[in-house]
């Protein structure tokens, strides 16, 4: 999946990359049965929710926050188990 984001890491740009994140998801929902389904489908929600940057740029912060939310409305677990491997996400 190509996208053209950029993310920004302490003060660097970095293509954004969808496997990182799906890895991300995807860990976070090892206890589902259903993990590497629904860690596509989530990925793709989350990657909807930070299109709209005008930039091109979102910071990671950024992408934190949207994964946060995202997994927080679908599986509680999942979202503590991000917030607890992920610095500086709050639920």
């Amino acid at each position: 999946m190509e996208i053209s984001i950029r993310v920004k890491k302490d003060s660097v740009l970095e293509p954004f990359l969808y496997e990182k994140l799906f890895l991300d998801v995807h860990d976070s929902l090892t206890h589902r049965k259903t993990a590497y389904t629904d860690a596509g489908t989530l990925t793709s929600t989350i990657i909807l929710n930070l299109l709209p940057v005008k930039s091109g740029v979102v910071s990671v912060k950024e992408i934190q926050e949207a994964v946060s939310k995202v997994l927080k409305r679908f599986d509680k677990a999942a979202a503590t188990y991000y917030a607890a491997h992920n610095k500086g996400t709050r639920l």
